[in-house]
């Protein structure tokens, strides 16, 4: 009878560590992350030092496989609240020796990190890599073991690298919240593989921000995103028409924005708008997705349009005059909703109109149609000219036309706005005594900044010569910023480790 009960305790034992009461694992997965923890990741290409895409991934609910507890990691293109095509993308269990495997969709089931590894310990785990679904071997040393604080919880912290003899690992996972480049793309840094690379730019459990990435203010999620991309993208310009009340052309003008201006005092993310290298607005979309700008010498905020509209419904908006700064209070109704036809798919749009009966239109990431010169000026209908967007470009590592208006012909690409990185090196990165700079000379001069992660200006330096050396010895290790700019007025950006 005795041993009988032993069974069955040891049984139930059993029973308890898979499986919960409501059918649920109840197993150690929590030193990778809670249920309900959600990441918003980034891919970036390039050395610009801004995201092509960003993505997002939630562990929720879980699954029997092969008589095996898993747990389910999601999938979506957009924050999961507005997500209609959110996909199963992985299938996760840590075992009872705290190891970490991930089995994809075609069954394939590898090994990504060992919760009990130690400082000086080597590993053999794998890397994922999300667009090639496949698992790529990776090895290394464990540099360092610790605990870090993360919005208030310490967390146990684990450090990586290649290389055993580092004073600066590249790579980190952190109990609770996973790896850094997020966890669709796992121990990628450590593949060795260069042009294109991830970070984990925020995580959230159930909705409470657990972690942000410092080297990107900006993070893409719930009430903490400004959903910018219902205005622009990254390195997104427009080639603008100026016409006369009577259609003929004025002249053209160029805008555009290319990387994050960040307000440390409010806490605010805003995208630059700039002309001729002189920024003119600073623009944000709000977390109830409304379109907020304001001058760069003035905090006050000015509403240009709330993309969360029905038609029916009201509201009080801002024209902008970029000729004189002024903006005109505006009563207009939406009137219905479309699609456009772009270069890149098919676009919401919405239509105001006036009291006065005078029109305008918007278009999901795109913008007015008057252009950020011009926002709402033709609600006004008192302008004697009009302007009017002839396309938009995205320029990252190409050119990519995204929209041409068809009513208009001859649209060109200010050069302005062509590939400067393309023509930048800046080695070594990491640094450590200094960095060299290489330039084009049709470039020069150009002028350098270096900034840390709360925005001040390190290193300000401007460049006669197609190689420079700058002395990076002062500065502390982690991580900054730099900016060069051409005698054109071309931006290339990015990020210098120490």
């Amino acid at each position: 009878m005795k041993t009988l009960r032993i069974i069955i305790v040891v049984v139930l034992l059993q029973a308890a560590y898979h499986c919960g009461a409501n059918g649920q694992t109840t197993d150690n997965i929590n030193l990778f992350a809670e249920e309900n923890t959600t990441w918003c990741s980034a891919v970036f290409t390039g050395p610009t030092g801004y995201p092509s895409q960003s993505y997002y991934q939630k562990l929720e609910g879980d699954t029997v496989i092969d008589d095996i507890h898993y747990h389910i990691l999601k999938l979506s293109n957009v924050p999961f609240e507005e997500s209609e095509n959110e996909s199963i993308f992985m299938f996760l269990r840590i075992d009872e020796d705290s190891v970490l495997y991930f089995r994809n969709l075609q069954g394939v089931e590898r090994e990504v990190f060992d919760y009990t590894l130690q400082e000086g310990d080597p590993f053999s785990f794998y890397a994922y890599q999300k667009y090639s679904n496949s698992f790529i071997p990776v090895s290394g040393f464990v540099i360092y073991t610790g605990f870090h604080n993360y919005f208030g919880t310490y967390r146990k912290v684990w450090e990586l690298s290649n290389y055993e003899d580092v004073t600066d690992p590249e790579y980190k996972w952190i109990q609770g919240i996973g790896p850094l480049d997020g966890p669709a793309s796992a121990n990628y840094s450590l593949s060795g593989y260069v042009g294109t690379y991830y970070e984990l730019l925020c995580c959230w459990l159930n909705e409470v921000e657990i972690y942000h990435n410092a080297a990107y203010p900006l993070c893409y999620y719930g009430n903490e995103s400004p959903n910018i991309a219902y205005l622009c993208r990254f390195y997104m310009y427009w080639n603008v028409g100026v016409f006369n009340a009577d259609h003929s052309p004025i002249t053209t003008r160029y805008l555009g924005w290319q990387d994050w201006y960040y307000n440390f005092n409010t806490g605010m993310n805003y995208a630059p708008l700039s002309s001729s290298n002189q920024t003119f607005l600073l623009a944000r979309v709000d977390a109830n997705y409304h379109c907020l700008v304001r001058l760069p010498s003035n905090p006050t905020e000015y509403l240009l349009f709330d993309f969360s509209m029905a038609p029916g419904d009201t509201g009080t908006f801002y024209a902008y005059n970029s000729d004189n700064n002024q903006f005109t209070p505006v009563f207009a109704t939406l009137t219905d909703t479309n699609y456009v036809e772009t270069l890149t798919g098919m676009r919401k749009s919405w239509n105001l109109t006036s009291e006065g009966g005078h029109s305008t239109r918007w278009i999901k990431g795109l913008g007015p149609e008057e252009s950020m010169f011009y926002p709402n000026r033709n609600l006004l209908g008192e302008a004697e000219t009009y302007s009017a967007v002839l396309c938009i470009v995205v320029a990252l590592d190409d050119l990519e036309y995204v929209y041409d208006n068809p009513l208009y012909d001859g649209c060109t690409v200010n050069t302005e706005i062509e590939i400067y990185a393309k023509n930048v090196s800046i080695y070594p990165n990491p640094c450590t005594e200094f960095i060299n700079i290489e330039i084009d000379p049709a470039d020069l001069p150009a002028q350098l900044m270096l900034n840390d992660v709360s925005g001040n200006i390190l290193i300000q330096q401007v460049l006669n010569h197609s190689n420079t050396s700058v002395n990076t010895a002062s500065l502390s290790q982690g991580m900054y910023f730099y900016k060069l700019i051409s005698k054109s007025g071309s931006v290339c950006s990015g990020k210098l480790i120490k």
